[in-house]
């Protein structure tokens, strides 16, 4: 006995226990929301695969706070002026959706075509607003968010989250208006790296999720200022770029 005692003792030794996964919900106390800034940032996204670069949209993208709750102003602006999307998503401070507003314009041949959505949200559940004026698409409803974060504020959701070496994170997740239900993603800390930006060395913690056998993302986020400076997202041979210009 004391021969396996003192095998399954020098195995611990060789084979330390992996780094435990935090879960974070918006019921759990992980985030660090004093890392949130409240300022307007600048993305450039598109799409790439092995020859072209194509959907090129600019992201502004703006935190402000009244009180106890905060917004995220976000504008994505198409190559096309005439396409635009219009976000107001109000949420607490553990970044939980309190409400989201949405407003679209397509302008082609002459015609313009505009869609609202206003999603109300209540303890646990998520429907869509009955007064057609603040929506005039589809009704939607979700009567289990499993305290999920709302994937729009994915960004900011990534900035609040206290990186260090070799941490690992489950965060509930899901899409509003979506059929995918709310899941838990494994994120963790893969390395740390240095990226350029604006001709500035930034030293970062780069965080790596896998979605699925052929989705995978890459997030680089600046150690100093919590800020994600930049996207990397794989899908079906092709790749997203999420890249901060302001």
């Amino acid at each position: 006995m004391k021969y396996i005692l003192s095998f399954i003792l020098v195995f611990l030794c060789l084979n330390p226990l992996k780094a435990q996964i935090d879960t974070v919900n918006t019921q759990s106390d992980v985030l660090e929301i004093k890392q949130l800034q409240e300022n307007q940032t600048s993305y450039i996204f598109y799409i790439q695969d092995s020859i072209y670069k194509s959907n090129f949209e600019i992201w502004d993208r703006t935190i402000s706070k009244n009180e106890n709750t905060y917004q995220l102003h976000w504008t994505r602006h198409s190559n096309n002026k005439n396409n635009f999307h219009k976000y107001l998503i109000t949420f607490d401070k553990k970044l939980r959706t309190l409400s989201e507003k949405v407003f679209h314009q397509d302008v082609s041949e002459e015609k313009t075509l505009i869609e609202k959505k206003h999603f109300i949200y209540e303890e646990n559940k998520m429907y869509s607003d009955s007064d057609t004026t603040q929506h005039n698409v589809l009704p939607f409803e979700i009567n289990d968010l499993e305290y999920s974060f709302n994937w729009e504020l994915d960004l900011e959701v990534l900035s609040t989250l206290p990186l260090e070496e070799d941490k690992q994170f489950a965060i509930s997740f899901y899409h509003p208006a979506s059929k995918t239900p709310p899941k838990y993603y494994k994120y963790w800390v893969d390395r740390s790296e240095e990226i350029s930006l604006n001709n500035n060395s930034m030293d970062c913690w780069v965080v790596k999720v896998i979605y699925s056998e052929y989705q995978s993302s890459e997030f680089w986020i600046d150690k100093s200022t919590h800020r994600v400076l930049q996207m990397k997202e794989g899908f079906f041979g092709k790749y997203r770029f999420k890249k901060l210009i302001l």
